[in-house]
């Protein structure tokens, strides 16, 4: 297993353990086009720790009473 570098974190993270998001954006403002052409989009993916993440509110934490009412999956064996 090798490992990945992170966004914000400036980290080496554990593939395993990296959080991957895929972030779309246009080259150009749509403000800036006077007519209809297609421009091209910039595809970005962003690699972040667990840390990195949940410290600059990308994903949010669960709520307590949402970790509490969560049902085992049928195929573990509790």
């Amino acid at each position: 297993m090798y490992s990945l570098f992170a966004a914000q974190s400036a980290q080496y993270v554990p593939k395993d353990e990296a959080i991957k998001k895929l972030s779309i954006q246009n080259t150009v403002e749509a403000a800036a086009v006077f007519n209809a052409s297609v421009l091209p989009k910039l595809c970005m993916k962003l690699l972040y720790c667990m840390n990195c993440i949940v410290h600059s509110t990308v994903i949010r934490n669960g709520s307590l009473e949402a970790q509490k009412d969560q049902i085992p999956h049928p195929n573990l064996d509790l």
